[in-house]
């Protein structure tokens, strides 16, 4: 069975996509400059999903160019896009969800 394929648009930990790549076909950003809108959505296309940072904006313009997209994820500890709201409205099919990134992770039992 092929594996979902996701984009991680900036260098993490390498523990990190590791994990991710028992899961998913990862596309990684090893450069770790931000890609410029043009680039991010020709990444994106056949992904299902993408782990971003503060830099990368994802709005409504990139959601109707990648429609099979599913999920972004931002590991900035917050969404700092402005157009969250119009995504989700004008794109149903798109979850955004964001990092918590203040203080300690909540325990996990």
């Amino acid at each position: 069975m092929t594996k979902p394929s996701i984009l991680v648009s900036r260098k993490i930990f390498p523990e990190v996509i590791d994990h991710l790549r028992q899961h998913f076909d990862v596309d990684t950003n090893d450069a770790d400059g931000v890609l410029p809108p043009a680039e991010l959505i020709a990444r994106l296309q056949g992904k299902v999903g993408a782990l971003t940072t503060g830099s990368e904006r994802i709005d409504g313009a990139v959601a109707a160019a990648c429609p099979q997209l599913r999920v972004v994820a931002n590991i900035a500890g917050r969404a700092r896009h402005q157009h969250a709201r119009r995504v989700d409205r004008d794109h149903r099919r798109l979850r955004l969800c964001a990092g918590h990134g203040h203080g300690p992770a909540p325990d996990r039992e």
